[in-house]
């Protein structure tokens, strides 16, 4: 996974750092980290608690908003 994808998201939606770990329930450092690839391999778990929070699939998570392109 790469981090900018949820920083793009983030953003498009308008939320903060703080915003969006309160909606998936994990702390602002951790989303940050995320953020910045340091931890390329979340797990099941946070990439669903994610995507609810952002309402996009895991696979836009993932992938990034271009992989819809055909």
């Amino acid at each position: 996974m790469n981090g900018k994808n949820i920083k793009f998201y983030r953003q498009k939606d308008q939320l903060s750092l703080s915003d969006l770990a309160q909606r998936a329930n994990i702390s602002v450092s951790y989303l940050s980290t995320l953020e910045k690839n340091k931890n390329a391999n979340p797990g099941l778990l946070l990439l669903t608690k994610l995507s609810e929070a952002l309402k996009v699939s895991i696979e836009d998570l993932i992938y990034g908003p271009s992989h819809r392109r055909i």
